[in-house]
């Protein structure tokens, strides 16, 4: 940015303009929301804005979110219009019911409150098209908030405190302390509103603020500034383990069809510390930033990584469920990739189909023995004597009491055991696609073919059945697999 002229060369504007220089807070020749409360913190953000953007030209639209959990709120918000009115810049507000969303959503009100502020911040980004949205949020904020999450067990990342960017949220007052804002306030003569909850001790907040606060300097007169130091050592350390799970998250988590698959052999060889860095950001990936996990949750998934039975499940928040299936953990947003419906589809010729559920397809072909080109050594085709095995045929899920004569075998086998044994996963296994004739299984795809119709010398026409796509991805189908040509 442009050195800022005369009268604005002061502390003040200058941390705030390198705060949003370092870390390209504001996209040039763009704009943003600037959410205005009408506190001290929020005014000064947006009076140090509107000097910061006659020199850099950049647009601001101030936004105000009305809790109505005070009788003062309105007035708080007719404020809040006469600033943005006599700074002339666009406005926006909304009134929101955080008192009945609260009761809805069984949350607490300060959490309530909290979403309903970002949706409605989001809804006017969205509006004007800008990228980024203001808060106040200041250096003092940071060290209440290392405390609060201090108190409640959290991790080394939690312990970093409030980030300066978070996705398109921005907090240009980070660098700078309660002290200096009220300073810059009182010099530039700027009035602005007190919110009497604020110098209440009913919240988690207020009371370390209030309360803890004040004890804790009796004794120690310049924590505040030894705690901001040790928030920086800690973010420093931090971005070390961030590095490791990103590296880790990448070689583990792969998407599918399903949801997002964790690689368990790949976690449980990791440290315990980055193992839980992915599985924290393969949650948020699924709920979304907004969205709210804890160590309870990540204690429910490690018992998962660890226990010794091979599949289990646990429903986490935000409609979130984590499958385990031998060495993959799926995770999946809501219970529909587990719980499909049963199928049959009739095939009366040469065709290709689509496997319910499944992103692959199943081919069906005939051609002379001759032209056929068979490799019995791959397990996703198999062959058969189109003449002994004749359209139609059915792809179907199975059904309870399946059994199949496998190649080479003596008797019948169990379809579930054979599942069992080739290690399909539990959930997979209701919609794995058998092919049938006359009720008789002749191909588990992948795994076993039938002593039906072998193809000989004699045979005059081929019936090839194949798979395309990635099965194996699809059905977590091992290399173990039994090729179709076991004899």
């Amino acid at each position: 940015m442009r050195a800022i002229k005369g009268s604005l060369k002061n502390a003040f504007i200058r941390n705030i303009r390198r705060t949003i220089a370092e870390y390209s807070m504001i996209p040039e020749g763009t704009g943003l929301v600037a959410a205005v409360s009408g506190g001290p913190d929020s005014v000064a953000m947006l009076h140090a804005l509107v000097l910061l953007s006659k020199d850099e030209c950049f647009r601001i639209i101030v936004a105000h979110f009305d809790h109505a959990l005070r009788p003062e709120s309105s007035g708080e918000e007719f404020f809040v219009s006469k600033l943005a009115h006599k700074l002339g810049l666009e406005y926006r507000t909304e009134r929101g019911c955080v008192r009945e969303y609260a009761l809805s959503q069984k949350i607490s009100i300060e959490e309530a409150g909290r979403l309903l502020r970002y949706d409605f911040l989001e809804r006017i980004r969205n509006e004007f098209g800008v990228p980024v949205i203001a808060v106040g949020h200041h250096v003092d904020d940071q060290l209440e908030t290392f405390f609060l999450r201090l108190f409640k067990g959290a991790s080394l990342e939690g312990l970093c405190g409030i980030p300066p960017v978070r996705g398109n949220i921005v907090r240009p007052l980070i660098r700078v302390n309660r002290k200096q804002i009220l300073m810059f306030l009182q010099q530039e003569n700027i009035s602005y509103v007190i919110d009497s909850s604020n110098l209440e001790v009913g919240t988690e907040r207020n009371f370390i603020r209030n309360v803890v606060f004040p004890l804790i300097k009796e004794r120690f007169e310049s924590f505040q500034d030894s705690g901001h130091r040790t928030i920086e050592v800690l973010r420093d350390e931090n971005q070390v383990m961030e590095d490791m799970a990103q590296q880790l998250y990448r070689a583990s988590v792969t998407t599918q069809e399903q949801g997002l698959h964790l690689d368990r052999k790949k976690l449980l060889q990791s440290p315990t510390a980055v193992c839980r860095r992915v599985v924290m950001k393969t949650l948020y990936s699924l709920a979304g930033p907004r969205s709210r996990f804890g160590q309870s949750h990540l204690h429910l998934i490690e018992q998962l990584l660890v226990q010794k039975r091979p599949s289990g499940s646990v429903q986490l928040p935000h409609s979130i469920q984590a499958r385990r299936t031998y060495d993959s953990i799926c995770f999946c947003k809501g219970k529909r990739a587990f719980q499909r419906q049963p199928y049959e589809l009739k095939i009366n010729s040469p065709c290709i189909i689509d496997v319910p559920h499944v992103s692959v397809q199943l081919r069906f072909e005939t051609s002379s023995l001759r032209n056929c080109g068979i490799d019995f050594k791959k397990p996703s085709v198999a062959y058969f004597d189109a003449e002994l095995l004749s359209f139609p045929l059915f792809v179907r899920t199975p059904k309870p009491g399946d059994r199949m004569r496998p190649w080479g075998f003596p008797g019948s086998r169990k379809i579930k055991k054979i599942l069992i044994d080739a290690k399909v996963p539990q959930h997979v296994r209701p919609l794995f696609p058998l092919v049938v004739k006359d009720n008789e299984i002749v191909w588990i795809p992948l795994i076993r073919r039938s002593g039906a119709a072998p193809v000989s010398p004699h045979t005059r026409a081929v019936l090839k059945v194949s798979i395309i796509g990635k099965a194996d991805v699809v059905f977590r189908q091992p290399v173990t697999s039994i090729s179709s040509s076991d004899a």
